[in-house]
């Protein structure tokens, strides 16, 4: 899980030009800043910023300031605990500006620059977002940024793609469209220094200027082939700052270049359309010994930076603690808006419960006496069925008499079976049986009708049963 930002501190400066030290000053401030408050966010604005990005800005554009007003003000000072303005001093013209961004006067002045730098933004709630300006310029602190190794390496790039010699030593020279005028001089003026030690080259560098291709291309023209090198407008700042570091010094029409040069312990020679400089003025440069500047300019630096530093700090345990008052305040009115929904709704529920508690009485009552009723209706069947059990025993023992009865009967019947008078008068029963059968008959008719004939006698068949009478009477 990612800590959260120690503070968060918001830079304001023209660092989206294609000027080598706009575009290293937000790379020095984000490394002091940091390395004075570790977990630091820090926020680059600029005007045109991410709208305008530049080969220089190390794919780390600045946000967009855009036309200045209290509104956008306040939406770019929210969420901060600091603002940090950087501006050049004297703050370049427009007219300048306008030129290195590439854009008619017109549209800059509808972004109210000095709004921004100038009048500083977030005035009105400069009570909870201080915003100070920095006073010193970041760029005298370059040295810090790129570590020898880096210097060295990039140093052996240069060689390599040819923009910087590899022996003797090198004058880096920059310059813009406002020393177009002055070029044929000057040409001379380094004509006279180069001829006087034939080792020595002239580097002519493209640092973003307005017109510094221009000026590069014409002052290439008026030297010898063999001393001059040019270091190209895409070249990054890197490699701007290993050719200043390994040069014996610089020439140029940008006072922050030159204070670049002078922290890295190099000679700076300025130069200005009014007023060129003589072989002499580099002659003199040349022999100065290559020493750091005088601790005063990063000094100060440090200084403003350890009191921007404490200031963002001051501010963002300020603006935490009002944040965790804001906070606690915010749980409890959400408590109190939470209980009282609970209230409600349990006022609700008391009343449905209430309701489902005289529905379900009534329906109790009502069980109970179907209850009651099917209780009688239970007794009346056992009634019944204790009656019904009665009578099935009575049937039963009679049932089981009767059997009893006719086991009797039967067993009677077989003794008597069994007797040897029985077996005996087998045969007078069977004549018993046969009279009786004789006597249930109906009787013969008496008479015949007129002219029948008497009956014939009978067959002997007919009186087969006398013999047997007589033998039964015998």
């Amino acid at each position: 899980m990612r800590k959260p930002a120690s503070c968060s501190i918001g830079v304001l400066g023209t660092f989206d030009t294609d000027l080598f030290d706009d575009a290293l000053a937000p790379r020095v401030l984000r490394r002091e800043l940091r390395a004075r408050l570790p977990g630091a966010r820090i926020i680059t604005f600029a005007p045109y910023g991410a709208l305008r990005p530049t080969p220089r800005d190390g794919g780390e554009p600045a946000e967009p300031l855009g036309p200045w007003s209290p509104d956008r003000a306040a939406a770019v000072t929210a969420g901060l605990d600091c603002v940090l303005v950087s501006r050049a001093d004297p703050f370049p013209d427009r007219d300048h500006l306008a030129r290195s961004y590439g854009v008619d006067r017109a549209a800059l002045d509808e972004l109210d620059l000095e709004g921004w730098f100038i009048d500083r933004p977030g005035q009105a709630s400069e009570d909870r977002c201080p915003v100070m300006t920095f006073g010193s310029d970041p760029v005298v602190l370059a040295p810090r940024l790129f570590s020898p190794d880096l210097l060295t390496k990039r140093l052996e790039y240069l060689w390599l793609m040819g923009w910087y010699p590899r022996e003797g030593p090198a004058v880096v020279v920059e310059g813009d469209e406002s020393l177009l005028r002055i070029v044929p001089r000057l040409a001379a003026e380094l004509w006279e220094l180069v001829a006087s030690e034939s080792d020595l080259k002239v580097v002519l560098a493209e640092l973003g200027s307005p017109g510094d291709a221009d000026f590069a291309s014409e002052l290439a023209a008026e030297l010898p082939p063999e001393c001059r090198y040019r270091l190209p407008g895409f070249a990054g700042i890197e490699d701007i700052a290993a050719a200043i570091a390994n040069s014996v010094f610089v020439a140029g029409s940008s006072r922050r270049v030159g204070l670049v040069a002078q922290a890295y312990g190099r000679p700076w020679v300025a130069l200005d359309p009014e007023a060129c400089p003589t072989s002499e003025h580099f002659e003199r440069a040349r022999r100065t010994e290559a020493a750091p500047a005088g601790p005063s300019l990063a000094a100060q630096a440090d200084a403003e930076l350890d009191r921007i530093a404490e200031v963002a700090r001051t501010a963002a345990l300020t603006h935490r603690q009002k944040e965790a008052s804001m906070a606690e305040t915010q749980r409890l009115s959400e408590t109190e808006e939470a209980l009282g929904h609970l209230q409600v709704a349990h006022e609700a529920r008391s009343r449905r419960l209430a309701t489902e508690r005289m529905v379900f009485a009534n329906h109790l009552h009502k069980a109970e006496a179907e209850i009651g009723r099917l209780k009688d209706e239970v007794a009346r069947l056992r009634e019944e069925l204790t009656h019904a059990e009665g009578r099935a025993a009575e049937a039963e023992a009679g049932t089981r008499a009767e059997a009893a009865a006719r086991l009797a009967a039967q067993e009677e019947l077989s003794a008597l079976r069994a007797t040897r008078t029985f077996r005996y008068t087998a045969e007078l029963r069977s004549v018993y049986g046969r009279i009786r059968q004789l006597g249930e008959s109906p009787p013969k008719p008496t008479g015949s009708p007129a002219g029948s004939q008497a009956p014939a006698d009978p067959s002997p068949a007919a009186d087969s049963s006398r013999p047997a009478e007589t033998k039964l009477v015998q």
